[in-house]
């Protein structure tokens, strides 16, 4: 490997972590040393030089064990693979040259003079993956702050390479979370455009259905190519805490409007009472006469409940009033 990984703390590393791995895989897997580096788990097969934050250190020092001291056969004998045991030998060689000399040094000195490859790749897991994956959950923290509703005019163009830029960070620092994409998408559904954010939305449900139905590259080319087709009529520019209280405005003009045709559907239903039952008229003595010679009973509104009103016969009566109608059909108010 022509680009070599520096240590932790070296500033003039040729090479990131997670690049190293991938040359590393691709370079292992063509010398056919990649067989002792996939290591059975109840999850499955996995290649750690890939999916290298699957597996502890501990648990690679335990299948290069396993790989030197050999499985048991049908007959109960123990035999250890001879292409296994090279194979470990060959890829300490290998992983120790794809190493810059001074962070070579320091690893054979801990590690002795020729450690196996399964052993070198515990040395920079167990040293290096908790402080990379400590900075990937601040990146991915980070990630979860960025809206497209924050950015300037909502411009899906300019939004989507500030986010490239920072989940190429995220990956770069470690593992790919499997939910990235997911992730990704959430960035999007505060869009203030509703049919963009509907659009954003449904392929939302359909990360959660199936986190890898999408890559996070192929979440950011769909909500570009939704953006280029709404362009000529997005509406959102300019500042957009302007564009919010713009926003704000017009919804309270709809509610208000919406409240005053209720208000003169209400005063429409009230004249059509008042035709069907004219209001009773007022005596000089204060009473009121009916207009309805049918009721001849006397009426009592004891059971009214606080802040009910009652209409009878035309005449709208308070929580606190009730009506008496006499034989004579003349009725009277009195406080209850």
């Amino acid at each position: 490997m022509s680009q070599k990984l520096g240590s932790l703390h070296s500033h003039n590393s040729p090479i990131t972590l997670v690049n190293w791995f991938t040359n590393l895989a691709d370079s292992v897997q063509k010398l056919g040393l990649d067989t002792i580096f996939r290591v059975p788990s109840s999850k499955g097969e996995i290649y750690v030089l890939q999916d290298w934050g699957e597996l502890t250190s501990e648990g690679l020092l335990n299948w290069s064990d396993n790989l030197v001291e050999g499985f048991p056969f049908g007959d109960g004998t123990i035999v250890a693979c001879p292409y296994d045991v090279q194979n470990l030998q060959y890829s300490g060689i290998f992983l120790l040259s794809s190493l810059t000399p001074e962070y070579k040094a320091s690893i054979t000195e801990e590690l002795g003079p020729s450690p196996n490859g399964l052993e070198v790749l515990a040395y920079l897991i167990r040293t290096r993956l908790l402080h990379a994956l400590d900075r990937q959950r601040k990146l991915l923290y980070k990630l979860t702050e960025m809206k497209l509703s924050k950015h300037p005019g909502e411009n899906v163009k300019t939004f989507n390479v500030k986010l490239r830029d920072h989940c190429r960070e995220i990956e770069q620092t470690g593992p790919t979370p499997r939910d990235l994409a997911y992730l990704v998408i959430t960035c999007y559904i505060s869009s203030q455009v509703t049919f963009f954010a509907t659009k954003m939305l449904e392929l939302k449900l359909k990360l959660e259905r199936d986190p890898a139905a999408l890559t996070w590259t192929q979440v950011q080319i769909k909500a570009l190519d939704t953006y280029l087709a709404l362009q000529d009529i997005w509406t959102p520019t300019g500042n957009v805490i302007q564009r919010t209280h713009h926003l704000e405005e017009n919804v309270l003009k709809a509610e208000i409007s919406e409240l005053k045709q209720q208000l003169t559907s209400c005063n429409q239903q009230i004249n059509a009472l008042k035709l069907k039952s004219p209001m009773p008229q007022m005596n000089q003595t204060g009473q009121v006469t009916a207009q309805n010679n049918k009721c001849k009973k006397r009426l009592s509104f004891k059971n009214l409940k606080r802040g009910s009103v009652m209409i009878v016969e035309g005449l709208m009566l308070s929580k606190d009033m009730r009506v008496v109608l006499t034989l004579d059909n003349n009725c009277s108010f009195q406080k209850l």
